[in-house]
């Protein structure tokens, strides 16, 4: 529980980054003021989620026996008001029951505002795709103030990046690589998270159509220890560049059925007339079709068909036997 004294209005902690370094140290005191929590929304561009882990247990704690120390840092929305900087002290006031809370309102440009969300994030621990973000959103906004196209090409993209790893432990290249893995599919994000794809096979991945993502994702949804190394993720934009990548290609690349071993004649069987018998049905069902029915359901349907469509042909209401 924090020992520090419960916040004043009109007094600004000095230590606390998206006031000073911004301009905002010392607000005129009409300036901060209570303002319903209902009126509060959050940044689109605030891609940092607040977990409810033992440190946000101890920030209600406080809270509810102090109230809010620090005030958010909120700027204009028509009638409402944009958090900024303050998204887990607004959590946790709701979680307190508390009905408002003490906001710095300040009128703060677009790329300022995205900047000062990254910033103040930096001071606690993010995971992969959060430091993806970051860097994604002040790299936009820096590019957005030049006039230039927010992508990573060209010498004015460079310059960019070279501003971006000043004062990071991140190189150039490293900043550029967490970038790009910002074009994965919110479900990929999660698995780069849990270190189920490298953050190389993520970069790489990026390159991937959101459609052909999806179909990896969905793969990958049946097992949620696989990994991808960065080997499969070169054969997944392969695939979707000429078109053939599709959920049978990726559960044979991801989930290669394993070669029977010698001496086993049965699965050497059994792989064979499976083999024998997508040949011959290829045409009969979707690529996909392994995904909502297997060997034998396909084997039985077909069989069941062909006996019908012979009874219906036969003369004098013969039967086809099993």
């Amino acid at each position: 529980m924090s020992n520090r004294k419960p916040f004043t209005l009109g007094e600004i902690p000095e230590n606390d980054v998206a006031f000073n370094a911004y301009g905002l140290k010392v607000p005129e005191e009409d300036k901060v003021r209570n303002i319903p929590i209902e009126l509060l929304d959050n940044n689109e561009n605030n891609r940092y989620s607040v977990k409810f882990d033992q440190k946000m247990q101890e920030l209600i704690s406080s809270v509810s026996e102090y109230g809010v120390m620090e005030p958010l840092l909120v700027t204009p929305n028509g009638d409402r008001f944009t958090i900024l900087a303050g998204h887990r002290r607004r959590a946790a006031a709701e979680a307190s029951g508390l009905k408002e809370v003490p906001c710095l309102v300040k009128e703060v440009s677009l790329e300022d505002q995205d900047n000062i969300i990254v910033d103040t994030n930096n001071q606690r621990e993010q995971t992969i795709s959060e430091k993806a973000w970051g860097y994604r959103i002040k790299y936009d906004a820096e590019r957005r103030k030049q006039g230039h196209r927010s992508d990573l090409s060209g010498e004015e993209g460079g310059s960019t990046l070279d501003k971006l790893s000043c004062g990071s432990d991140d190189s150039r290249t490293q900043i550029a690589r967490l970038i790009k893995i910002t074009h994965l599919i919110p479900e990929l994000l999660l698995k780069v998270d849990e270190g189920l794809i490298p953050l190389h096979a993520a970069e790489k991945l990026s390159a991937v159509s959101h459609e052909g993502q999806t179909i990896i994702s969905e793969c990958l949804s049946e097992n949620e220890n696989k990994k991808i190394t960065i080997e499969q993720a070169e054969f997944l934009i392969d695939a979707d560049t000429q078109g053939t990548l599709n959920y049978a290609f990726v559960q044979s690349l991801i989930f290669p059925v394993k070669k029977a071993e010698v001496g086993d004649p049965d699965e050497i069987k059994r792989r064979k007339e499976l083999d024998k018998f997508n040949k011959i049905t290829k045409d009969c069902f979707p690529e996909d079709a392994e995904k909502y029915i297997d060997f034998s359901e396909r084997k039985a349907l077909i069989t069941r068909l062909v006996r019908e469509w012979l009874n219906n042909i036969m003369e004098g209401g013969e039967t086809v036997e099993n």
